[in-house]
């Protein structure tokens, strides 16, 4: 037996954020990969309004057919603390009106790190895919204005389908539950064998490969100039 397809299979559990899932731009050739806690909210507005529907790079052969991939990349360790929040929000983990984490709880966090898609690393979103023939935007303050210029200069599509908001915004509970696990993370330590590390420096760790990505790929910043 030939064991295969555990991977794609890995990703057929989650019903929003599937293994392989974009929405192609079939005019330009070219495909947006909905990462997770990256501004997928406001991208989907984006595709929607120029009716670019949901397909799969990976079973529709994008890559092969010469199709450039579009992608958001955030900040690993800001992208966790979103993603975190929303997993426990989802899963009735804690209760809306939270005060403090415990040290239990906290450690739970850290010991695991990634819980679902939200927090699984970005690059596991990626595969195949060639970072030197890719579009990469950084979901940052300058996202909008950076997208707005290409699809009016390169998409040629009309720049007020953009949406002028960037995200989602997240509710005060989910807001204050993020600064809540923020101060946490950024004031805990983490024993390993008889020493201790800075509870952020595991995290970073363990997103390695995704801050390798981060601050290696060129960015269009064009928007900016």
């Amino acid at each position: 037996m030939i064991i295969k397809n555990t991977w794609q299979g890995y990703w057929s559990r989650h019903h929003t954020h599937e293994y392989g899932m974009c929405f192609p731009d079939h005019q330009n050739k070219k495909f947006w990969v909905n990462i997770p806690k990256c501004a997928t909210v406001w991208g989907k507005k984006w595709a929607s309004a120029n009716q670019l529907r949901p397909n799969n790079y990976h079973h529709e052969k994008y890559l092969e057919q010469d199709y450039q991939p579009i992608i958001f990349l955030r900040d690993p360790l800001e992208r966790w603390y979103t993603g975190i929040v929303e997993y426990i929000f989802r899963q009735g983990v804690l209760a809306k009106n939270v005060s403090q984490l415990n040290e239990d709880f906290l450690s739970l966090l850290i010991e695991r790190i990634a819980f679902d898609e939200h927090t699984e690393e970005q690059i596991m979103f990626l595969e195949n895919i060639d970072i030197h023939q890719a579009v990469w935007f950084c979901v940052d303050n300058n996202l909008i204005k950076n997208f707005q210029h290409y699809c009016n200069n390169v998409l040629k599509q009309d720049v007020e389908l953009v949406p002028k908001v960037k995200m989602h915004k997240a509710g005060p509970h989910h807001q204050k539950l993020k600064n809540l696990v923020q101060h946490s993370v950024e004031n805990s330590e983490y024993r390993i064998g008889g020493s201790k590390i800075p509870v952020v420096d595991k995290i970073k760790d363990y997103y390695r490969l995704d801050y390798q990505l981060y601050n290696s790929v060129k960015y269009y910043t064009k928007g900016e100039k």
